[in-house]
């Protein structure tokens, strides 16, 4: 191994992962509620409250290491929030109303970029509509590029509504979907263990060993909002400020606008 290669396999593969036909992706547009999946998926199968491990058991295709990836037993389950991957052979798809999706990715911004710190919603809005955040396209394209996939039997749409009204039958579609078949008891304990107040006070309070989540500006939490709660002059700005493509979409998944 050269020396280029022996740098390249501790930096976080990204993109460029080195998919296997086994592996299963839990895949979204950000702050649609993937870390929260991951989180129970991993309570489910192991019982450790502190989530140490998480990143090595399910890593993040950003944050972990290359070699992590590649010593990996298969079958993989894996963190990813790329647009549509044809390499991708399964896939849990989490969506998410956009209005509550862009709540939240401002929250993230304002907690770990400064430049945003003082950005407004309206701002923000507009860049969000026009795919200026980030390298994942915008919320349609990524969005319809999965749903209209055609992965079939493979592809699992989540909603993220549905896993705060409904979290037993839908976590137990989810590990149904991955593993073939689930136990009520483990079920239960996951869904208690992730709960999203439980998750928050752990972030407050320093009580959990979260790798994934770096500090940032404590003035802003990482697990923000959960519970879906409109604030009415903000909902006016979104709706004025996003396009007729992403009402047709919204409006296409249940999230009328």
């Amino acid at each position: 191994m050269n020396i280029l290669n022996k740098i390249n396999i501790f930096k976080p593969p990204g993109k460029n992962l080195t998919v296997r036909d086994d592996d299963t992706f839990i895949v979204s547009y950000p702050k649609s509620g993937n870390t929260w999946l991951r989180l129970f998926i991993y309570s489910y199968y192991y019982k450790d409250t502190t989530f140490k491990s998480i990143h090595k058991k399910i890593p993040d295709i950003y944050k972990q290491p290359k070699y992590l990836f590649n010593f990996a037993k298969s079958p993989r389950l894996i963190k990813s929030h790329e647009p549509y991957n044809s390499m991708y052979k399964k896939v849990i798809y989490i969506v998410r109303h956009p209005y509550f999706v862009s709540k939240s990715y401002l929250n993230f911004f304002r907690k770990y970029n400064r430049a945003y710190k003082d950005l407004s919603y309206e701002s923000f809005i507009k860049m969000f509509n026009n795919d200026e955040l980030d390298s994942f396209g915008n919320w349609v394209n990524h969005v319809s590029g999965w749903i209209n996939s055609d992965l079939k039997e493979n592809f699992l749409m989540v909603r993220y509504e549905n896993l705060l009204n409904t979290p037993r039958s839908e976590f137990i579609k989810i590990i149904n979907f991955f593993y073939g078949s689930y136990e009520e008891t483990k079920i239960d304990y996951a869904i208690l263990q992730t709960e999203f107040s439980r998750l928050k006070n752990a972030e407050v309070n320093n009580k959990m060993n979260l790798k994934m989540i770096p500090k940032g500006n404590s003035n802003y939490n990482f697990f923000n909002i959960g519970k879906n709660i409109i604030n009415q002059d903000e909902y006016k700005i979104f709706k004025k400020n996003i396009s007729s493509e992403f009402k047709n979409l919204s409006n296409t998944l249940g999230y009328e606008i």
